[in-house]
Formats: structure tokens, sequence, C-alpha cells
């Protein structure tokens, strides 16, 4: 019964694995499809992204040096190995180094091209992983310190009943990883045109914004395992559909209706509110704990 149990949930993990990018890849179509039609405007085909990625392969690679390369390839392999250890249901301690592992390596390839907008787009990268690192290594261990176990299948009711506020805070990990105002320091078009990829072309740019699509569908399966449902797959999958519908609709008009910080208030405004709901978080959970 143990043996089938197993097989199962490989299985299942493996099906996520294959979809990840599809799922990445369609929430961003949606995202600029609702986005234009916020701003009046008919939009691109929700497809187009995949079509971007697909015609990148296809185009001659231009590239300043081999380094790029490296660096371009190792945030790859980083961000799908911790795609793996998420939809094996892993831990999460080492979903989160290998998705920084893999952002360093991407800071790392911008500085290696020597270019002004690469350099400026690493320092404000490495910024903005100031900011959502500490909040996003709270969550985890706020999760780790409710459920005793930094184990995705260590989860026994839906986290959002004993972390609503850590949830907040991870909402503005997401708003920071996927470049949305007011925290697209780093990306920033009208300045520094695309930050750490403006260098990149071709199939290695096609490899960055798939691994984006990867890194997405990870900080999005954080998301949903707030409103896990153990034991229930079925339900468990609508409510995570629902509530990473209702969070990328909050983030989308946000991101509307607000202008960028400048790189050196990100930090100044995103860590003191999301490390504050964390820790009043955790307190509601020390308490309730201590007088069960």
């Amino acid at each position: 019964m143990v043996e089938v149990m197993v097989d199962y949930t490989t299985i299942l993990g493996i099906v996520f694995f294959l979809l990840a990018p599809f799922i990445g890849m369609l929430v961003i179509g949606l995202d600029r499809k609702i986005t234009a039609r916020m701003q009046n405007r008919i939009g691109p085909p929700v497809l187009q992204p995949l079509y971007d990625v697909v015609k990148l392969f296809g185009k001659e690679d231009r590239i300043v040096n081999k380094a790029q390369v490296i660096f371009a390839i190792a945030f790859f392999g980083m961000v799908m190995l911790a795609t793996v250890f998420f939809c094996l249901r892993s831990d999460l301690l080492v979903v989160f180094f290998l998705l920084n592992a893999g952002a360093v390596f991407m800071v790392l390839g911008a500085y290696s091209t020597r270019s002004a907008f690469s350099a400026i787009g690493a320092n404000r990268e490495l910024v903005q992983m100031l900011a959502y690192e500490p909040i996003f290594l709270l969550v985890i261990f706020g999760i780790g310190y409710t459920v005793k176990s930094f184990e995705i299948t260590a989860i026994y009711e839906p986290l959002i009943l004993k972390l609503p506020l850590a949830l907040v805070a991870m909402v503005i990990v997401l708003m920071i990883k996927m470049q949305k105002s007011p925290f697209d320091i780093s990306t920033a078009h009208t300045e520094i045109i695309s930050g750490t990829m403006v260098e990149y072309s071709g199939t290695y740019l096609g490899i960055l914004k798939l691994t984006h699509w990867y890194e997405l569908f990870v900080i999005l399966g954080v998301l949903g395992l707030f409103v896990i449902v153990p034991g229930n797959f079925l339900l468990s999958i609508v409510a995570m559909v629902l509530l990473i519908a209702v969070v990328y609709l909050v983030v989308m008009i946000i991101d509307n209706i607000t202008t960028r910080l400048t790189w050196d208030s990100l930090p100044k405004v995103a860590l003191p509110i999301g490390i504050g709901l964390i820790i009043i978080n955790m307190i509601y959970v020390a308490v309730t704990a201590g007088g069960a």
C-alpha cells in the first residue's frame, strides 16, 4: 500500500514538473492580456510568450563571452532542480536555496558582460534579493515552525488558517520576483532596457525566459501551499487555482495603479512590511499554540 502511494505521488510530481513551464507561460500570457484590457488595449494573444520563446530558439546566438552562457545555463539548472524538489514535495529550505543560487548565477551572468545596463540591472537585482530573500526565508521558517517540518508532505491542514499574514508577505515576494510595480527596479525598460537580460539574445535569452516560467511556477506553488487540503487532491487544486487567481488579480491591479519605487527605497518599504507581517503572525501562532 505504501509503495502504491509513493508511486502515485512521484508520478503526480513528474506530471507537474512537465506542466510547470506551460503553467508559468500561461500565467504570464494571461497577465499581459488582462493588463492590456485594464489599459483599454487589445493586448497580445495569451500564447504570445510561447511564440516569443520558440522564435528566440530559432534565432542566431550572439554572446559577449562564454561566462555569460555558463551562468545562464547554471541559472536554468538551479531553478530546474528547485522545481524538481518542489514537485516531489520535498524540503522547502532546499527549494529556497536552489532558487536563490539560481538568482546569484543570473546576477553573475549580467556582471560578466561588462555592459553598463547589465551592471545596473545586476546591482538592482541584488537589492531586490536583499529585499525579498529575508521575507521568503521567514515565510518558510514560519511554515516549518507551524507544521514542525520543512517537508511539504508534513503539511496537515490549510496553512492559511494559521499563517494568513505570512501569505500576504509571500505576495510581496511574488511581486518582487515578477518585477511588478512598485517593485520592478531591475528590468525597468524605460531606464535600463531589460537590465540583467539586455546582453542576451537567441537561444540563451530563450533559456532565461523559460527559467522564469519555472521560477514563477515554484513561487505560485509556494503560495498554493497555504490552501492545500491534505488527503483531498481535487479540492486542493481548486483552492490553489482560486487563491492564485485572486492574488494575481490583486497584483496586476497594484501593478497598474502604482509607480516604480526608487532602487534604494525598495528594501525600506518591502522589508519592514514583509518581516513585520510574519513576526505578528508568528506571535499569534505561538500564543494560540501555548493556549491549546
